[in-house]
């Protein structure tokens, strides 16, 4: 439960912050200074007002914001001794300089501290002066657009962009520790996707999404036995607040230990107020954060800028119960391990004393692996599975603060090596330290929980069954401990404290004498306490007996195996129950994979939808099709052996049916049948999940009132707001029907493409400028479709970036590919085959299997001017918006005041429009069109049909226009010939010379039409003097001394060993 932030009063003598809930912390942050930005909807924009490099600019970057004086600390890798500090430079050039660019490379490349360091250039906390941006890191499966559009409700400055391993679906858990969990809670200790997702819940920081979608693939042995788990896409990104004003450290009261933990609450409370569990050690101030990088296979990759109000140090929530001291006495006592009881250390959440704690369990702590599992950025050197070298919890007291190759800490588990475990620093500084009292710094400052203490996995001497009982309830005799010292001291015990008493005193099994401890605590509501907890007891009843009934009951009706059949009998047997349990179907084959559905979709792709099986996976699903009888005789009752679904496993055609689409829209199927009933539609190979649709039934015969009425919704309503021209040359522009027909069968598509054989031309939006609405176009295209908002990707810079990434989309079964904002030249030989393939051939990601698939995605092309190669013209189905005016943005009037809110509301009206249009064709005799359009007949006849039945003219009219236009042309280079040749008009230079003057001072090429996409400077100038030297020989016409000139690119030579280039004037 959450409560309300609160600070107190003048003339107390500390400070406390308090959990917050995301409602009460959004409204707070929403009243910074004042409300004009956060209460005016419309100067909220829709989409990105711009972009610069890979970075979404929403919002306008202000003069305030543009000139905040921003000073931040960087290093070439976390393992560098001495950081720099940069000196102020505005936010703007700030964040152009360093945020705006998502760089291929490894994870641990360039990295940056939130602020300027000390004198000694150590990064440790003690030596952060001051923070002028706070971070914070998420990767729990929390929402990236979510999370975004939180903080632009809170109108909000913040850079978010994606890590390095943003969108992963892999998980690894040591399996010693699974295995200890396992066991402490009574459960098979062999891992299966159910108790995976069972330990995920109970162990683990991810959000339920994420745990719901968990599947066990199997055990590996890589630097310790691992189990690796699979799970949908998790988010992982990096929220960046610039601060109004910079927090000084010098300049705040109390004692510095207390002043740099009010920033880690505040830290901590700015996560949690927009929904985020924040990593606990992003809380330290000298918290590194690496800058954005992708791998160079990764496609997905994001930077966003939104603007508006600066972050103000004080206006931000707390988070926990820490204290801060004003008194540097008091502080120095409670780092010492004092308190109320005396000089006794205790732990600081739960209140164990650690010498009693020691005396009963120190023989038996497995203290590296609870390093592991909390603290694997603080382990240095892993000597064995048992003893680490690690950072000591007093570094910032050493003489070399911050050195990553201090070796003078370690930790050692109790066991065949040690007696007892050991927690060790041989620093003079820490003489008279013992172990308890380094656990106690390492748990006060957010290492690991206190609630290890208490954990039976890390109890390697494990528990006898005489004092089972006594073990167990541990973890509950801690909770009332801490109910005590809660309610001593603050007067009431938190809710959190409260639920998590109940929950836990509702899984007892003897419940009654703990009831007595309650009344201790003289609560008010003692008796409607323990009427909640004997409901929720009797509903963890109801729930275990149900499990165990429906178990016993799927094997009572299952077909039966006997041990003593022949084999193929026993494999037919298995068959036969498989077909009987998978109807309706529930398994599936997608891609080449065995797959299951688990529930209901949340997206239009079908491996979002469907969930990948392992054969551990398998053999559950098999032991639920049939009754296994090791004999005749005895009929003991066993589970199958490993060979019966092995076999079936290897089979290339598996019992299953093939799964190819997934759609949220009712479908026309070859024969002209409309499919409206969800499930498994074999004739089409689809899976259809319409929840949330309200359809008007659709005539079988459209009359010509339905077919009118079905055309407003489309032209006189949702299309009636954009601009539609059919020029792409700079004419006038028309009346813009051939576009406007272009973006009815492009709404059509997914609904009619049963009716037609062969590929789908791509669709090719264009426009001026932003603020003309393609993105918006393509955001109604996702709602009709799919019922979701568009979700764009970034068209590829290379060949294999781009081909990977068709592969995963299509592998995915995602109904539609959409490139926005494109950039780059629209080119290459994955695109020019995605556009006429009728299937998609390519290597699966990440490893050597070949994925072969049906091409069934509907492609989609949005920028302002695009350019393309000539081969690509002929796959385009153009489309064209221009307002005609300077400011798109600004216009007014619209006979739809929000489409977004509205397309959502009309869903299923606009759906109907789109069926009647396809049935109206079939109901008047399926006439194809004449209309031809090459590599594309079948789709043209159909499509053009469906057009002409319903009165739609302009389909393929403006393809002329198109294809005489300027977007057919090379990459021109003569800017960047113009600038060697203004630096030096009349003598060789070299190739470094040439790089100082691509690129500006923070390392950006300022001319992209060179493709250069390199990190290091050496890569970079060794790929330009390849581009200078293919230019050898051509002639430029460029400006020289004011006047246009013919001049020649030539090789000078070389000189010190390094090639020398210069221009000259022609004779001839």
């Amino acid at each position: 439960m959450a409560k309300s932030a609160r600070r107190a009063a003048s003339g107390t003598d500390q400070i406390t912050a308090e959990i917050i809930n995301f409602e009460e912390a959004a409204a707070a942050l929403r009243l910074m200074a004042n409300d004009e930005f956060a209460d005016d909807d419309s100067a909220v924009p829709d989409e990105p007002i711009s972009r610069f490099h890979d970075a979404e600019i929403w919002g306008e970057i202000t003069p305030e914001l543009a000139t905040l004086p921003i000073a931040l600390s960087v290093a070439e890798n976390r393992y560098e001794k001495e950081w720099k500090s940069v000196p102020e430079a505005p936010f703007k050039a700030v964040f152009e300089g360093m945020f705006a660019q998502h760089k291929i490379g490894k994870k641990e490349g360039r990295c940056f501290v939130t602020g300027t360091l000390g004198k000694s250039k150590r990064r440790t906390k003690n030596n952060v002066t001051h923070n002028y941006m706070m971070g914070i890191d998420v990767d729990s499966g929390a929402s990236l657009e979510d999370c975004f559009q939180r903080v632009r409700a809170a109108g909000l400055t913040c850079v978010f962009y994606t890590t390095h391993s943003h969108s992963s679906t892999g998980i690894e858990i040591a399996q010693d520790r699974f295995h200890r969990w396992a066991e402490k809670s009574q459960i098979d200790t062999t891992p299966t996707t159910e108790s995976i997702r069972r330990y995920m819940s109970e162990e683990m920081n991810y959000v339920s999404s994420v745990v719901d979608a968990a599947e066990f693939v199997e055990k590996r042995q890589d630097d310790g036995m691992k189990l690796i788990i699979q799970t949908r896409p998790i988010d992982k990104f990096r929220m960046i607040f610039p601060l109004a004003k910079p927090f000084v450290y010098a300049d705040q009261d109390g004692a510095h230990k207390d002043v740099i933990n009010m920033w880690s609450q505040k830290v901590l409370g700015l996560a949690r107020s927009f929904g985020v569990e924040a990593d606990p050690a992003a809380r330290d101030p000298s918290r590194l954060f690496y800058l954005p990088r992708h791998s160079k296979d990764h496609h997905n990759y994001r930077i966003m800028l939104t603007c508006g109000r600066l972050l103000r140090f004080e206006d931000i929530p707390g988070a926990g119960t820490a204290k801060v001291y004003s008194d540097p006495f008091e502080a120095a006592g409670a780092g010492m391990g004092a308190s109320k009881h005396g000089a006794r250390l205790k732990s600081p959440e739960l209140d164990i004393d650690l010498m009693t704690w020691a005396n009963k369990r120190a023989h038996g702590f497995d203290i590296a692996q609870v390093f592991k599992d909390f603290a694997d950025d603080r382990v240095r050197i892993e000597q064995s599975d048992t003893k680490l070298t690690i950072e000591c919890p007093w570094d910032d007291s050493h003489s070399n603060p911050g050195d990553p190759d201090d070796q003078g800490c370690f930790v050692q588990s109790a066991g065949a090596d040690a007696e007892t475990f050991s927690f060790h620093c041989s620093h003079a500084g820490c003489a008279g330290r013992d172990r308890l009292t380094h656990m106690q710094k390492a748990m006060q400052d957010g290492w690991f929980p206190d609630s290890i203490l208490t954990d039976p996995t890390y109890d390697l001497a494990g528990i006898d069954d005489e004092e089972g009982d006594l073990n167990r309830r541990l973890g509950l005799d801690a909770l009332f401990a801490k109910a005590h010292s809660e309610k001593q001291r603050d007067g009431a015990v938190p809710p959190e404290t409260m639920e998590a008493l109940m929950d836990s005193l509702s899984r007892e099994a003897n419940r009654v004498p703990f009831y007595d401890r309650v009344k201790v605590l003289k609560l008010t509501g003692v008796t409607a306490f323990r009427e909640a907890v004997e409901r929720r007891a009797k509903k963890y009843a109801k729930e275990s007996a149900k499990a165990a009934r429906t178990k016993a009951s799927q094997a009572g009706s299952s077909p039966t195996i006997w041990s003593d059949d022949d084999f193929p009998a026993q494999c037919d047997a298995l068959l036969h129950g498989l077909r009987v349990l998978n109807d309706p179907p529930y398994l599936f084959l997608h891609g080449g994979d065995m797959k299951r559905l688990p529930g209901e979709a949340e997206s239009g792709a079908i491996a979002d939808f469907l969930k990948k099986m392992s054969f551990t996976d398998f053999k559950t699903e098999c032991n639920d099709a049939v009754t296994y009888v090791v004999s005749s005789e005895s009929k003991r009752v066993a589970s199958l052996a490993d060979d019966i679904p092995a076999h079936l496993w290897g089979m290339r055609d598996k019992p299953v049916p093939v799964a190819d689409r997934f759609t949220r829209v009712p479908i026309f199927g070859p024969d002209g049948t409309l499919r409206t009933e969800d499930g498994y539609d074999a004739a089409t190979r689809t899976i259809l999940q319409t929840s949330g649709l309200n359809i008007d039934p659709v005539p079988v015969v459209p009359s010509g009132i339905d077919v009118e009425m079905a055309k407003d919704w489309l032209f006189g309503r949702a299309l009636a707001d954009f601009p539609f021209v059919d020029n792409f040359g700079g004419s006038e522009g028309g009346d813009g029907s051939s576009s406007r027909a272009h973006v009815v069968v492009m709404m059509l598509q997914q609904i009619a493409r049963g009716l037609y054989t062969g590929p789908t031309p791509f669709f090719f939006i264009d426009k001026p400028q932003p603020g003309t609405g393609a993105s918006l176009l393509v955001e109604l295209l996702y709602q009709i479709i799919i019922g979701r908002p568009a979700s764009p990707q970034v068209l590829g810079k290379n060949e294999e970036e781009v081909r990977k990434g068709i592969t995963s989309k299509l592998m995915g079964g995602s109904p539609i590919i959409f490139y926005d904002n494109v950039r780059n030249k629209i080119h290459g030989e994955a695109l020019a085959t995605l556009g006429t393939a009728d299937w998609w051939e390519d290597r699966k990601l990440g490893g050597n299997d070949t994925y072969v698939g049906p091409n069934r995605a509907l492609t989609v092309f949005t920028g302002n001017n695009m350019t393309m190669a000539d081969e690509m013209v002929r796959r385009m189905l153009p489309i064209r918006l221009d307002a005609q005016m300077s400011e798109p943005e600004s216009r007014v009037g619209f006979v739809i005041s929000d489409l977004r809110k509205w397309m959502v509301e009309c869903r299923s009206d606009l759906v109907w429009s789109c069926l009647v249009l396809v049935q109206n064709w079939i109901a008047t005799g399926r006439k194809r069109s004449m209309v031809h359009l090459a590599s594309y007949e079948d789709f043209a006849a159909v499509m053009g049909g469906i057009l002409e039945a319903a009165g739609i003219d302009g389909f393929l009219e403006n393809l002329n226009a198109f294809r005489a236009s300027a977007k057919i042309e090379a990459t021109d280079e003569s800017d960047v010939m113009q600038e060697l040749l203004d630096a030096w008009p009349d003598k060789p230079f070299s190739t470094n010379d040439a790089h100082d003057v691509l690129y500006d001072g923070f390392g950006r090429l300022r001319f992209p039409s060179l493709n250069i996409n390199e990190d290091s400077a050496a890569a970079q100038k060794r790929i330009l003097g390849m581009r200078l030297r293919n230019h050898v020989g051509r002639r430029f016409k460029l400006r020289l001394k004011g006047h246009e000139t013919d001049v020649r690119f030539e090789s000078a030579g070389q000189k010190d060993h390094a090639a020398q280039w210069q221009f000259t004037r022609p004779t001839g």
